[in-house]
């Protein structure tokens, strides 16, 4: 597959289908303002509904291909070569080896990601090149890995795709706007910009895939097939976890009112073994089983990987340093990145503390309130009588009636999850109590620690209902550490 430039037979095609859009939906509207004139004409008669039934068709469709100005915001925190002299180190001489002008403005963003685009002037005369970086991207990619995954971005320079792409999206936003405008009770009239749209995005679509193989050979000539292959493979399971540990880790303890770092807490997340197993599953998964859809803007992983195996390795040595040492002062860029992506006053609020502390202060007062809210079931219990109890967990959940609401969730359900959350939180704050050292990184299990036994309250607990060597070991830690008679059920 050719990787050069083809930017004029690329643009010709957009161009065909942009224009092919417009002039459908100004023949559309054209035909329905015509139609009440023509009855008027003709038959010298005028039916109020026909007229606003057809004056409504046309105000809509002309609505919805208006053109809207394009605002640009800042993403991110802009980065700068007097700040971030490293990085544009890397910058320039992917720039340099791609023959491309630099961006004019790059910016840290805030996900697994990494982009390029153009912004301003008029009919792309005068524009500027715009690239944005994600954090948690360079959390996780080595210094050569996103110096491939620069080059491929400059890529999409090399080959005009910048310049391209902003009418591309201007023309798919048109059609989605047409379509909301004549809503559904106009399906008739519908059906033309379905159709035309799916067309222009099977099309549009199929050059977008193009641009990306193109843009990757690039990348393996310039910095080397392997590290691109590489990079590939872990923004695919870096984008699976930054998910999981945002939605799992993060936004809890921002709800709390905590700012942890960002990204040293993705970095925790996955170097967990259960973490790193997932993403692994998962990858080998993608590389078998995924085949690219006609919509799909990307080639598939597997594709991507198989067209760059039979490219050069390209001239570039390995640097395995972690990229995220490339930026200085991350903690501050951090806050300058939250600064775009959450509110002011919770920013103004918020305590800024590391990982290591948050489940002291953010975990201990759930599992307190937790506790007390259960105490009456706890009563009698202790740490030595959960492997017993557990045996007969599902009856003990039946006498289990918390007066809060179930969400939807069956009754049976709600009480099996909420008593086991209860018996973790009671056994963690016992083990506080008891000056265990906590620990719980993020994509960690939440351990508790003391002369060399240690408890995962929420992880064993559940072990314990189905698995009898799971009771006994928990049965010898209580004795030996001699926590079997410390109680559950905390104090008034």
């Amino acid at each position: 597959m050719s990787d050069g430039p083809s930017m004029a037979g690329r643009a010709l095609q957009a161009l065909l289908l942009m224009i092919g859009f417009y002039l459908l939906a100004l023949a559309i509207a054209g035909a329905l303002i015509a139609i009440p004139i023509m009855e008027m004409a003709v038959a010298n008669r005028l039916h109020l509904k026909l007229v606003v039934l057809c004056g409504a068709g046309a105000i809509a469709i002309l609505w919805g291909i208006m053109p809207r100005w394009d605002r640009f915001e800042a993403p991110g925190p802009e980065l700068s070569p007097e700040q971030h002299p490293r990085l544009f180190e890397v910058l320039r001489g992917v720039a340099s080896a791609t023959n491309q002008a630099m961006p004019v403005h790059v910016y840290l963003v805030g996900d697994v990601n990494a982009w390029v685009t153009e912004r301003g002037g008029i009919m792309g005369l005068g524009s500027k090149r715009v690239m944005g970086l994600g954090l948690p991207l360079m959390q996780v990619l080595s210094v050569s890995q996103l110096r491939a995954v620069i080059a491929h971005e400059f890529g999409h320079f090399y080959g005009g795709d910048t310049k391209l792409g902003p009418w591309v999206y201007k023309t798919r936003s048109a059609i989605v706007r047409t379509l909301a405008s004549l809503g559904d009770d106009r399906p008739i009239l519908q059906k033309p910009f379905l159709w035309y749209g799916n067309m222009f995005l099977r099309i549009t679509h199929a050059v977008s895939r193009h641009q990306e193989f193109a843009a990757d050979a690039l990348a393996a000539r310039t910095v080397g097939g392997k590290f691109m292959t590489e990079g590939l493979k872990i923004i695919h399971g870096a984008s699976l976890s930054f998910s999981a540990y945002w939605n799992d880790d993060y936004r809890p303890v921002l709800g709390a009112g905590v700012l942890p770092p960002l990204a040293k807490g993705f970095g925790h997340f996955v170097s967990s073994r259960n973490v790193q197993e997932a993403v692994e599953k998962a990858t080998a998964k993608a590389m078998e089983e995924w085949k690219t859809n006609p919509y799909d803007t990307h080639p598939s992983l597997p594709e991507r990987t198989q067209a760059l195996a039979g490219l050069p390795p390209g001239p570039h040595e390995e640097e395995s340093s972690p990229s995220i040492a490339l930026l200085e002062d991350v903690s501050k860029l951090e806050h300058k990145l939250f600064e775009t992506i959450l509110r002011e006053d919770f920013l103004a609020k918020a305590k800024a503390l590391e990982w290591e502390e948050v489940p002291s202060h953010v975990f201990v007062p759930g599992w307190v309130v937790l506790a007390k809210k259960g105490r009456n079931w706890l009563e009698g219990l202790t740490l030595g009588s959960l492997p017993g109890m557990l045996t007969n967990f599902e009856s003990f959940a039946k006498t289990v009636n918390p007066d809060i609401p179930r969400e939807g969730m069956p009754e049976d359900e709600f009480r099996r999850n909420w008593t086991m959350s209860l018996m973790g939180a009671a056994t963690c704050v016992a083990l506080n109590s008891r000056g265990w050292t906590l620990t719980g990184l993020p994509g960690q299990p939440i351990a508790f620690k003391h002369n060399g036994v240690e408890f995962q309250p929420f992880h064993e607990l559940v072990e314990m209902v189905t698995d009898e060597a799971a009771r006994t070991t928990w049965t010898e830690k209580c004795e030996r550490s001699g926590v079997a008679s410390l109680p559950l059920a905390p104090d008034e």
